[in-house]
């Protein structure tokens, strides 16, 4: 989509702000990146990316890294922007969560559930944050959304 709309629009912007998914550098073997850099470079934009997590930027406990790439007509604009700096984080996820509220069973796993104990193993274990993702696949898997768990899930994200 990005690229339907510098083709499709003409470039006539002093500056340009895109984002993307971080993953944007390594897609198609960094093609679909070059693709970007070989179509503003020939309308005399310099540019400059960074990718960037929000956990790192917003003081809100969530994983979302994006890259982020201004370019600008003026080189000298370009030289003198700067990304911004990391900030401390303050908020936890336990800042948040209400977890007061009981909300539909639908949205939890129980012991009757089939993936109950391998989630349950999953968040018991050690190794949970490198099995993020598939905590998060079986989340969506239960209820095509992000729930919250009541087995003793460390939220200290």
């Amino acid at each position: 989509m990005t690229m339907f709309l510098i083709h499709y629009y003409p470039l006539e912007h002093y500056n340009i702000f895109l984002e993307n998914v971080a993953n944007l550098l390594g897609h198609d073997d960094g093609k679909s990146f070059l693709t970007i850099y070989n179509t503003l470079v020939p309308f005399g934009y310099s540019f400059k990316y960074q990718v960037m997590d929000a956990l790192d930027y917003g003081n809100i406990p969530q994983r979302r890294s994006r890259i982020f790439i201004v370019a600008f007509l003026d080189d000298q604009m370009c030289d003198r922007f700067k990304f911004p700096e990391k900030i401390e984080r303050t908020v936890q996820l336990n800042d948040i969560l209400i977890r007061s509220i009981k909300h539909d069973d639908s949205y939890y796993f129980h012991e009757d559930s089939k993936d109950y104990y391998k989630l349950k193993q999953i968040v018991k274990s050690k190794a949970a944050a490198a099995t993020a993702k598939e905590l998060i696949t079986l989340f969506f898997i239960k209820n095509h959304q992000f729930t919250d768990l009541f087995f003793g899930f460390n939220s200290n994200m």
